[in-house]
């Protein structure tokens, strides 16, 4: 049964981001960013609803405001990344728009990869050097330029069993020099929706659920400059890595596997 639902659910999920693609190209092209992110979200509710998951966000009233608003320019976002729901949560519940760092490879996806770059995502190879200097330059532009860009620090997932990887310092050294606000993120329940590494399987399952995404304090620009880079990335992980073990406890209940 979870295997017919999730070839359809796969089905649907390809289609309706097809369909968007198509939508969102012109706007895109045109550098309608906001308007882009706007349908974007229409997007992530479309297929948080056909695919039965439910996204929860807890300490909302902590979220930093729209970028637009007068009261908060460029800022910075830190995530822990279970999988590509990850994104369509945080599409759906965090205010926007959102610059992310991907993959150059989805770049090279005919109208996927404009409409990527129209929503400000920055690309990176993280296997060359080269690639994640000029994704970090990229970074402190749109963060100059009054962007609030969202980075998963472990520069890749998370362990299969939910546990974070090490961080990597780059995104730190960027936060203490870029002088902004830098909030971190902790979500759960994506892994168990859709697990990764799945083995034995001719399709990979989508399971229904819930995504909890857990909003930790704003740390002030005067606050960062206290810290160096590897004491930042510390207190980071410990505030991403404390709700872990109670959230992958929720995840295990509220995911269905049939």
């Amino acid at each position: 049964m979870s295997a017919l639902r999730s070839l359809i659910l796969w089905v649907l999920v390809v289609s309706i981001t097809a369909a968007f693609c198509i939508a969102l190209l012109p706007w895109a092209m045109l550098g309608r960013r906001r308007f882009v992110f706007r349908l974007a979200r229409v997007w992530a509710t479309t297929l948080l609803a056909v695919s039965g998951i439910q996204v929860v966000v807890e300490n909302s009233e902590r979220l930093l405001p729209a970028p637009d608003s007068k009261q908060i320019a460029g800022a910075i976002q830190l995530a822990n990344h279970q999988s590509f729901l990850d994104v369509v949560a945080f599409c759906y519940a965090l205010p926007g728009p959102l610059s992310y760092m991907a993959k150059s490879s989805l770049f090279r996806i005919p109208i996927f990869g404009q409409v990527l770059k129209g929503l400000g995502t920055i690309p990176v190879d993280r296997s060359k050097r080269a690639s994640s200097g000029r994704a970090m330059g990229a970074a402190v532009r749109a963060i100059k330029a009054g962007q609030r860009v969202m980075i998963f620090p472990e520069g890749t997932r998370s362990r299969a069993d939910g546990s974070l990887m090490p961080f990597k310092r780059g995104a730190f050294v960027l936060a203490r020099d870029s002088a902004v606000p830098v909030q971190s993120l902790t979500v759960s329940g994506a892994g168990s929706i859709m697990p990764a590494g799945q083995k034995g399987v001719w399709i990979q399952r989508i399971y229904r659920g819930t995504i909890r995404i857990v909003v930790h304090p704003v740390m002030a620009p005067e606050e960062i400059a206290q810290l160096d880079a590897v004491e930042l990335s510390d207190r980071i992980y410990r505030l991403i890595d404390r709700p872990l073990d109670r959230l992958g406890v929720l995840a295990e209940i509220e995911t269905v596997r049939f």
